[in-house]
C-alpha cells in the first residue's frame, strides 16, 4: 500500500477530507533531509510529512487503543471525536481504499471540508486581520468576502466573523468622526465618514457614515 495505494492520486485527494495517521513499525524506510524555513529535519522518505520517530511513536499509541488488531496492515476509520467507526485488515488498492473512505464520510453528519479549502479560508482570513490592523480596510473586507465565497458553513461563518470585526473598526472610526464634529474639527470628520462610507461599503458602518454626512450637510446648511 505504501508504494501503490496511498501515492495514488485519487487516494491523495480524498484524503485531504480525513486527518490520517501513519503507525508503522520500524525504521527501513530511510530518512531525506528537508528544509523549512530555517530549519533542517531529517522526515520519512516513504511518508515525507513526517519523521520515522513520528510513525513508530504512533505504532506504539495505536497498540495501546485498538489492542485487538493483529494482523497488518490494519486501516482504522474513527469518527471525528475518535470513536470507532470500521476497521479493514489486509491490503488495499487504491479502488478500494477510496470506496472505504466514502463509507466512512458517509457516517459522519456535517460539512465535508478538505484541507486545501480548510487552509485557503484560514490563510484568507489572518490576511484580512493583516490588512485591517494596517488600515488597508477596503482590501481586508475584500479578503474576507472572497473565503465567504467558499460556501461551506463554517467558513462563511470565519468570514461573517472577519466582517463583524471590521464593522467594529467602522464603527469606531465614526465615532472619532463624531468627536472631531463636536470638537469644531468638521472637515476631518468629514474626511473621516468619507472613508469609512468609501473603504467599508456593503457594511453597516458604511451606511452609518453616509448618515452621518448627511446630518454635518444638515447642520451646515441651517
Amino acid at each position: 500500500m505504501e508504494s501503490s495505494t496511498y501515492p495514488d492520486k485519487k487516494v491523495v485527494e480524498k484524503a485531504k477530507l480525513f486527518v490520517c495517521v501513519v503507525a508503522h513499525d520500524g525504521r527501513g524506510h530511510g530518512t531525506k533531509e528537508v528544509v523549512s524555513g530555517r530549519e533542517k529535519r531529517a522526515v520519512c522518505k516513504t511518508y515525507p510529512t513526517i519523521t520515522c520517530d513520528d510513525h513508530e511513536k504512533m505504532r506504539e499509541t495505536s497498540g495501546r487503543l485498538f489492542p485487538d488488531i493483529n494482523a497488518v496492515p490494519a486501516t482504522v476509520f474513527c469518527d471525528p471525536e475518535g470513536k470507532e467507526l470500521f476497521r479493514e485488515i489486509g491490503g488495499k488498492s487504491a479502488g478500494e481504499l477510496t470506496k472505504l473512505m466514502d463509507k466512512a464520510l458517509e457516517q459522519v453528519p456535517g460539512p465535508k471540508i478538505s484541507s486545501d479549502l480548510w487552509q485557503l479560508a484560514e490563510s484568507g482570513i489572518a490576511e484580512g486581520d493583516r490588512l485591517l490592523a494596517e488600515g488597508e480596510y477596503a482590501k481586508a473586507i475584500a479578503s474576507y468576502q472572497k473565503v465567504g465565497k467558499l460556501k461551506h458553513k463554517p467558513l462563511v461563518e470565519m468570514a461573517d466573523g472577519g466582517l463583524g470585526r471590521a464593522n467594529e473598526k467602522g464603527n469606531e472610526l465614526i465615532q472619532e468622526a463624531t468627536g472631531k464634529a463636536e470638537e469644531g474639527d468638521v472637515k476631518e470628520a468629514r474626511a473621516l465618514l468619507q472613508k469609512v462610507q468609501r473603504d467599508f461599503r456593503g457594511l453597516d458602518c458604511s451606511k452609518d457614515a453616509a448618515q452621518k454626512l448627511k446630518e454635518l450637510k444638515e447642520e451646515k446648511e441651517e
